[in-house]
């Protein structure tokens, strides 16, 4: 990268912490970090004609790039962008790649047959949270990662699958009485009196089997709780 490519990639990345919108500050650090990772990689094109170019190479520039950008002791992306691309803190993304790793050894980074390194942990769940964190497609991050628009899919297939295992008992399981009561006093507090959380547990409550709930809204006393969603209470 030349003097002018290097003062382009920094000022858009610093120029980011503006106060442009999320949506136009990701669509250009996006389209910043494709330059700077195609600029970057040799134009491998094969030693015979026809024949695939040398893709572990990428995937393990893929990785270097990844880890520099978000996972490094000083990353090129301080945590708020971190947080603003992942949906989750740095901390709590490595939570999940440890405990996904331990369980399902897809994630581990192995050799090929040509002893060869594969993908990392960190490129494999970066695509999967992108995806779900998104809703895109895998060719919108393959890119990104280094990975092909089939791995990607296969990733996210993985990553749910050990997610649902690793952490469904503790995170997933249907709240018992000290849950709801922990629930109500919470968002009481923010002004929703009554009000359960999310929608996902919206399914009990239709077939009558709910946690006693009691609250006080204007005079009258309500014995049954409410999920709070966008559009559902005219």
């Amino acid at each position: 990268m030349d003097s002018g490519d290097e003062f382009f990639f920094h000022h858009f990345i610093y120029s980011s912490d503006d106060s442009s919108s999320d949506d136009e500050d990701l669509v250009v650090a996006a389209l910043v970090v494709h330059d700077h990772i195609e600029r970057q990689l040799p134009q491998y094109r094969g030693s015979v004609p026809g024949r695939a170019p040398n893709l572990s190479c990428n995937r393990e520039r893929g990785h270097a790039l990844l880890y520099a950008d978000y996972f490094a002791n000083t990353p090129l992306f301080k945590p708020d962008k971190f947080h603003r691309r992942f949906r989750m803190a740095r901390h709590q993304f490595n939570h999940i790649r440890e405990g996904v790793v331990a369980h399902d050894p897809y994630f581990e980074c192995k050799t090929d047959a040509l002893g060869k390194l594969g993908f990392s942990s960190y490129q494999k769940c970066t695509a999967a949270i992108r995806m779900l964190a998104y809703g895109i497609p895998g060719d919108l991050v393959d890119e990104h990662v280094r990975m092909s628009e089939s791995t990607c899919p296969l990733s996210l297939y993985n990553f749910c699958k050990a997610m649902v295992a690793v952490y469904g008992p503790e995170y997933l399981r249907q709240p018992n009485v000290v849950d709801t009561e922990r629930l109500l006093v919470t968002n009481a507090a923010r002004g929703f009196p009554g009000m359960l959380g999310s929608i996902d547990f919206f399914a009990r409550l239709a077939q009558g089997h709910s946690p006693p709930v009691n609250f006080e809204i204007n005079d009258h006393q309500y014995n049954k709780g409410y999920y709070l969603a966008d559009g559902i209470y005219p």
